[in-house]
């Protein structure tokens, strides 16, 4: 098992993306704001986009570093993936300046980060742009 700080593989962490190029990407409203509020707010956009998928597997295939702790960046969205069934994988990302450009996914416990791509940074930046607020939930 790689130890903090060492480059660690994303292999498993998110492989059904092979298969599946659907996704939603939230972004917060307001990301920068009060840590313990600012993921209650956001926009959705549903995308469906094979060469977007492709970049982010190829992004977490390669290595990352593991790391116990989450780092003191603000997130400014996540990507849902739909993993089969009920199971969904969460890819958090944040696209800020160095050292708090990166995506990360959380598993067992650590912290995997992987350097933002320039591609996917901008397929991010056109998607946020077709983001819409959830509907509210129909009343039962």
């Amino acid at each position: 098992m790689a130890q903090p700080d060492q480059p660690a593989n994303g292999a498993g962490l998110i492989s059904s993306l092979v298969l599946n190029d659907s996704m939603d990407v939230v972004y917060y409203n307001k990301p920068f704001t009060d840590p313990e509020r600012y993921t209650r707010f956001f926009r959705v956009a549903r995308i469906a986009d094979s060469a977007f998928a492709v970049s982010l597997q190829g992004l977490l295939l390669s290595p990352g570093v593991k790391e116990d702790s989450l780092r003191k960046c603000m997130s400014e969205g996540k990507m849902i993936i739909p993993m089969g069934g009920d199971a969904f994988r969460t890819v958090y990302f944040s696209r800020q300046a160095k050292p708090c450009d990166y995506l990360y996914v959380i598993r067992d416990g650590s912290f995997y980060y992987y350097e933002m791509a320039d591609s996917l940074r901008n397929l991010l930046d056109v998607f946020e742009k077709m983001a819409k607020e959830p509907l509210p939930a129909a009343a039962h």
